[in-house]
């Protein structure tokens, strides 16, 4: 990313004009939500997702609960 400004003066006024540039990003595709079925007490359940990158640069996924 970038920023910058450039001023620009003339002979009554003098103003500055914002410069901002936005590179490439990651972009992750997951759902929204996630729903489990009924679970009891201590026991484990899975649920399998898929996570896409539909942006350019790499990106670095981690998920995890409690």
């Amino acid at each position: 990313d970038y920023i910058h400004r450039i001023i620009c003066m003339t002979e009554r006024e003098k103003f500055e004009v914002p410069i901002r540039a936005i590179g490439p990003r990651a972009i992750l595709d997951f759902p929204d939500e996630l729903h489990f079925s009924l679970c009891p007490v201590k026991f484990l359940s899975q649920k399998t997702l898929l996570v896409r990158n539909i942006g350019i640069v790499e990106a670095k996924f981690q998920l995890s609960c409690q």
